[in-house]
């Protein structure tokens, strides 16, 4: 069943080009946090804003009504909380 998905998918161009971009856009908004505890919470609207954490009992919170868009969010070390407004 897979592979007949997969072969319809490679067959039909615009069934292929829309499946390129939806692989592109997960790798644009894949959000690496490496070690333990660091909580990511979104109440606003992110567009293309990358985190990359490194540590231990990280808070990032993203408020209501917030707007990021183009950026990349850097936290080393631990205990951090990050409030956006």
């Amino acid at each position: 069943m897979k592979q007949s998905i997969k072969a319809i998918v490679k067959n039909n161009s615009l069934l292929h080009t829309i499946a390129r971009k939806i692989l592109k856009f997960k790798e644009r908004v894949r959000k690496p946090i490496s070690v333990k505890n660091n909580i990511v919470i979104n109440k606003g609207v992110l567009l293309n804003v990358r985190y990359n954490i490194l540590g231990y009992n990280n808070l990032i919170e993203i408020m209501r009504g917030s707007v990021l868009s183009n950026m990349m969010i850097y936290i080393r070390g631990n205990n951090h909380i990050f409030k956006i407004k």
